[in-house]
């Protein structure tokens, strides 16, 4: 309110009241008292036991809890104001706050003024506390709202990673084997890669075609070659699981990266795969169907390494070809 009055009548109330104090011969010391009653930057006087001016300010604040202006929950910090501005213990505020009520209705009766219904101190503590309690319960309420929305908001992140993580593994997975499809290949492939490349690790690759798998369609229909399919993948996860990453590669064919073994390790595993597939019969209408492999690897010597993933593809490639050309069923290199 200061800062209006000081804007729409260039002087507040405190500077009109010094002002009228003074002409009415008032002392200095009152007079300045009511004039920096709103105005804490300023200095109290030190005069008198307590400062005046710590009274006066005391005062309006007061008037303005019993008034309501401010409200009855701030009851502890006008009493705190208080004691820091007349330096009166809390019991000697709290004295102050009680015989107020009948000092005023006295006053009001000497002067002949109607001043209305008045607020007794014990009702003003009785709302103090009122509105404390409800302040709690609001917080309490804001602080269970907040909570929820949190917990809310956590578990919307949560299906929406768990939507995330579904959509990529279809994405990634093949939808006849269930084994990680092309597109997720050449990506592992290119992180493999780089890894192997920043660490000096060894980094092979097996390529595997189903033999034959053109003629079997033929002969026993598309449904055949896809029961075949995933009896291979099947083979081909449960023994090379915890090898290394088995992908579907395209048609009938599959894909093996091996990280950090030897040749030796990684012939032995595609050998070990290969007797396992030759093994494999699949039942078709009542028909036992017998399926063989062939693979190829790409393993680099010790110390050297292919320069792009492309590269160490074709090598594979290359070797898959010619276990085809040497009648089938078998590991390229030998």
């Amino acid at each position: 309110i200061h800062a209006i009055e000081q804007a729409m009548l260039g002087v507040t109330h405190a500077d009109l009241g010094q002002a009228v104090l003074g002409e009415w011969g008032l002392p200095d010391l009152i007079c300045q008292a009511v004039g920096q009653h709103h105005r804490p930057d300023m200095p109290m006087s030190a005069t008198g036991p307590p400062a005046l001016s710590g009274i006066v300010r005391s005062a309006a604040v007061i008037a303005a809890l019993f008034c309501r202006e401010i409200p009855p929950g701030h009851l502890e910090d006008v009493i705190a104001q208080c004691r820091a501005w007349t330096g009166l213990e809390r019991r000697a505020v709290e004295a102050v706050l009680q015989a107020l009520t009948g000092q005023v209705q006295e006053t009001a009766s000497l002067l002949s003024l109607n001043v209305g219904r008045t607020v007794d101190y014990a009702q003003l503590h009785a709302d103090a506390a009122t509105q404390l309690a409800q302040l709690s319960v609001q917080a309490e309420q804001a602080r269970l709202l907040c909570t929820r929305r949190v917990e809310e908001a956590r578990m919307e992140l949560a299906r929406l990673n768990q939507e995330k993580t579904a959509i990529l593994e279809v994405a990634s997975t093949d939808g006849l084997t269930r084994i990680p499809n092309r597109a997720a290949f050449d990506q592992r492939l290119a992180e493999e890669f780089e890894r192997a490349r920043a660490k000096g690790h060894a980094l092979n690759l097996i390529l595997m075609d189903v033999d034959h798998f053109k003629r079997l369609n033929d002969t026993y229909g598309h449904q055949a070659g896809d029961q075949v399919l995933r009896a291979v993948a099947d083979r081909l996860r449960i023994i090379a699981q915890d090898a290394g990453f088995v992908a579907r590669y395209g048609g009938e064919e599959f894909a093996l990266i091996v990280a950090r073994e030897t040749t030796e390790k990684v012939r032995a595993l595609a050998e070990e795969i290969r007797k396992a597939v030759e093994n494999t019969l699949v039942n078709h209408e009542g028909r036992q169907l017998s399926v063989t492999a062939s693979f190829g690897l790409a393993c680099p010597p010790p110390g050297r390494s292919f320069f792009t993933p492309q590269q160490l593809v074709k090598a594979a490639d290359q070797y898959l070809y010619r276990a085809k050309q040497r009648g089938r069923n078998r590991v390229e290199p030998a």
